[in-house]
Order: C-alpha cells, then sequence, then structure tokens
C-alpha cells in the first residue's frame, strides 16, 4: 500500500527548519537524504508492499531497469525482488554464490539482473517486488510525502535527530531520534490494524 499525505517534503523540511531555530541548520538537499532514507527503510522493512510485475530476459537475463515500477515507484533494485515465476509455476532462489550449482527452475539477481539457471524457464517472467517511493529532489519537493499524515511527525523527529547529531549535539539528537523510535512502534501497530481490517 503506498501512502499519501497532505504534506510535502518542502513544507515538512521548512518546518523542521523552523523548529531547530538556529542560522547554520542544514540546506534542504540534507533533509531531502534523511527523508528519503526514512522512507525507503519504513517502505523496505516496515510496510513491505510487494507488487507482481512482468520482466522480460533475453538469453536467460532480465535487466532490472527495463521492469516498469507502479507509478511513482522507484526503480526496481536487486534486493527489491523476492520471487519469481514462469507462468504458474515459481521459481527457486539461489545466492549468486551457488548460481552455478542451479539449473533449469532456478533463478539468482545480480548485477542488475535477474538471472535465470536455465534459459528456456521463460522469456516473460512474473517477479514479484517490495515498493518504494520514488526519492525527493529539488524537481519534486513540492510532492505530498507518501506517508500517513497521522504519523508525518515520526519523519520529522528522524530529520530532527540527524540535523542535531551533524551538528554535534548528541544529546538532544538522541532524545529526537528516541522519539522516532517510540512512534515507529506506534506506526506498526496502526499498520497492523490497518491491514486486519482491510482483509476483515
Amino acid at each position: 500500500m503506498m501512502f499519501s499525505s497532505n504534506c510535502t517534503a518542502n513544507e515538512l523540511t521548512r518546518r523542521v527548519q523552523d523548529e531547530l531555530g538556529y542560522a547554520n541548520s542544514p540546506d534542504r538537499s540534507f533533509f531531502y537524504g534523511v527523508l528519503n532514507d526514512c522512507l525507503a527503510r519504513l517502505y523496505t522493512e516496515v510496510i513491505a508492499e510487494k507488487r507482481r510485475l512482468t520482466a522480460n530476459a533475453k538469453n536467460g537475463k532480465a535487466n532490472l531497469a527495463a521492469v516498469t515500477p507502479p507509478e511513482n515507484c522507484a526503480p526496481i533494485r536487486e534486493q527489491d525482488v523476492c520471487a519469481a515465476w514462469n507462468g504458474d509455476r515459481q521459481l527457486r532462489f539461489l545466492p549468486s554464490s551457488m548460481f552455478s550449482l542451479g539449473g533449469k527452475g532456478y533463478y539468482t539477481v545480480e548485477d542488475g539482473c535477474l538471472c535465470l539457471g536455465d534459459p528456456e524457464d521463460g522469456e516473460t517472467l512474473e517477479i514479484a517486488v517490495i515498493l518504494r517511493p520514488l526519492p525527493f529532489g529539488e524537481e519534486n519537493g513540492n510532492t505530498p510525502i507518501p506517508f500517513p499524515d497521522e504519523f508525518i511527525s515520526l519523519l520529522a523527529c528522524r530529520m530532527r535527530g540527524e540535523a542535531l547529531r551533524l551538528s554535534g549535539e548528541d544529546g538532544e539528537a538522541a532524545k529526537w531520534l528516541g522519539e522516532y523510535n517510540a512512534l515507529l512502534d506506534e506506526f506498526k501497530l496502526w499498520l497492523a490494524a490497518v491491514r486486519a481490517g482491510r482483509k476483515g
């Protein structure tokens, strides 16, 4: 599930900079970096929404950069791939270090490609990937943050904490990063309740 909010990246950055209240606050690119890292981790490790996408293989390799992600999602990386299918048959994953032992029915992911143990396993594959939002930068800073409004403060705490840590204010940084962790626990409970409600 890709969330949405009523707060843009630039609005949140301005709010955090105003709250920090000192002239040498990091620039917007620093806050974009913290926000992007935080969202990528939340979507990968906590939200972990999986989607099946089509990948085209040639000579047993499917270039992940050529796989079209859903709208407003980041390009697919090796670590985003969770599973692969040839038609109804699920292929089995092998780490690249063991891939030479594989063959028909096996795949690995390396060098930006999904590699088949046997090219006959198909030219059109389905792959399951974990979705991440597009990263923020100057060109899309006025885009709403893909996170629930109820938990935008979680992102703000992380941004404050990292800015304070950068400036050497470790005590204050620890306070805000501790608040981030407490809100993260609340977010996990909220997310579980939302998912349970959608199943019911």
